[in-house]
């Protein structure tokens, strides 16, 4: 036998592991528990399944020394492996061999891919292709087209955040000193708060000869750099597909008819999406497959699956070969202030663990997307996404917070720009800001609602 003063107990919690062991003269030694989220304090019942993933989850979690690998291993890491498991299972079924992950957000979905490849010797290989809605695009813009864009078509995928014109002229091909050889003044430098003042400015711009000139000439030589760039990395020889986030359809069917009008391939390509978030069906002929058709908030998994650096803007010629071309700019999304590696790291501990379980993700991930989307409080996992940067400033750069702090004298600005505020600034804000969202969201879906419905109504008439 051996008195009480010669044991040792080890544990992480203040009353049963360390007060009570000590008033029976035990020796402890506290260590420090895996951290946890409120909501996970709040699970209620669930299943022996539910309970095996979290546990699977506190694993991971073990390994990880800063909040952003905990962030990574519990809520990151089930949304991507889900993601990633069923585009795997899809490629199985229907036969393809060949996933490309298109840059940026396929970064981290692929990372887990190759695990679960290796894990479970599936016959699929895995590569990048940098892409982005400018890259596919802008090959096929015109003067006419540019004319034409409009907010309520959602074309605006060159201009989509207040910034300085430089940055969405950037997105056409145009640098500083283009524009001012060609405008002169401070044209690079105005700021620009919506799309009406990004539109009037391009107005501008289109009633010069010069500057149309130079737009059909980049839009040439993007299109024969986008064919030469496809032409270099696509197998044709292989069954393939594209993986990415979210999409509402238009640039994949802009490239598919890009892919088949330079006969760089043979029929329309297959993508595999996560989120659906357009209002009507896509169109069929573009082979676009979707996980979730819920819509909901669209900054979830999109974010949280990206690779920490600049988007790309087209291609260029680099010792001989074709090569992504990315925006300038002093700062990226996640890089700095984040530590973006130990994120990564907590993401691939679960995959790793989890593949090697007999487990089912769905529902635990269902719960995560509930808090994710505010529908379960957990002001402390909304307090830590906030302070991600993510959102660019004027500048493009991308060092404004995932969820930017709302202020008083947002209710001064004009009623269509404070909606578009994320959920998250408001539920990050607390007190009424959150039922002044719902009220907000109602409004505008009332109105996008009878819009929708007097389009109908004309196109009925005609």
């Amino acid at each position: 036998q051996y008195a009480f003063s010669q044991w040792l107990h080890v544990g992480d919690h203040a009353r049963s592991d360390c007060r009570v062991p000590r008033r029976m003269g035990i020796q402890v030694r506290p260590v420090r528990g895996a951290q946890r989220y409120a909501f996970e304090k709040a699970f209620g019942s669930y299943d022996i399944n539910f309970a095996r993933v979290y546990g699977v989850i506190a694993q991971a979690r073990q390994q990880m020394e800063s909040e952003a690998g905990i962030l990574g291993a519990s809520v990151a890491g089930p949304m991507v492996y889900q993601y990633v498991d069923w585009v795997l299972s899809r490629a199985v079924k229907e036969r393809i061999n060949l996933l490309f992950f298109v840059l940026r957000d396929g970064y981290i979905p692929k990372m887990v891919a190759d695990e679960i490849i290796k894990q479970r010797d599936l016959p699929i290989r895995t590569e990048f292709l940098f892409g982005s809605r400018v890259a596919w695009r802008f090959p096929q813009v015109t003067a006419q087209k540019l004319k034409e864009l409009s907010v309520w078509e959602k074309s605006n995928w060159i201009f989509r955040d207040p910034a300085y014109a430089y940055v969405p002229f950037a997105r056409l091909g145009f640098d500083r000193e283009e524009l001012d050889s060609l405008f002169g003044g401070d044209f690079a430098q105005t700021p620009l708060y919506s799309f009406a003042d990004f539109k009037r400015l391009l107005d501008i711009a289109l009633e010069n000869e010069a500057f149309c000139a130079k737009l059909k000439q980049k839009t040439d030589d993007a299109g024969q750099a986008l064919q030469r760039y496809l032409g270099q990395v696509l197998d044709r020889g292989a069954s393939y597909a594209f993986v990415d986030t979210n999409s509402t359809g238009k640039t994949q069917q802009d490239l598919n008819r890009f892919l088949l009008d330079t006969e760089q391939a043979h029929e329309p390509v297959r993508f595999f999406y996560h989120t659906y978030l357009a209002d009507t069906a896509p169109d069929p002929k573009t082979q676009l497959v979707f996980f979730d058709a819920q819509q909901d908030d669209r900054r979830f998994p999109e974010a949280l699956f990206r690779a920490p650096y600049n988007p790309c803007y087209g291609y260029e010629e680099r010792e001989g070969r074709m090569e992504p071309r990315f925006f300038e700019s002093d700062y990226c999304a996640w890089r700095g202030a984040f530590d973006y590696e130990a994120y990564l790291q907590g993401v691939l501990a679960f995959s790793r663990l989890f593949v090697q379980q007999e487990l089912d993700v769905n529902s635990y991930v269902d719960f995560l997307m509930r808090v994710v989307n505010f529908e379960v409080a957990s002001q402390d996992l909304t307090a830590q996404m906030a302070k991600i940067p993510f959102n660019p400033d004027m500048k493009g750069d991308e060092c404004r917070d995932f969820y930017p702090a709302l202020r008083l004298r947002a209710l001064l600005h004009p009623f269509t720009e404070l909606i578009y505020f994320p959920k998250g600034s408001y539920y990050a804000a607390g007190g009424l800001w959150p039922a002044l969202y719902k009220m907000l969201f109602a409004l505008v879906s009332l109105k996008r609602g009878r819009k929708s419905s007097t389009k109908q109504k004309l196109e009925r008439t005609l």
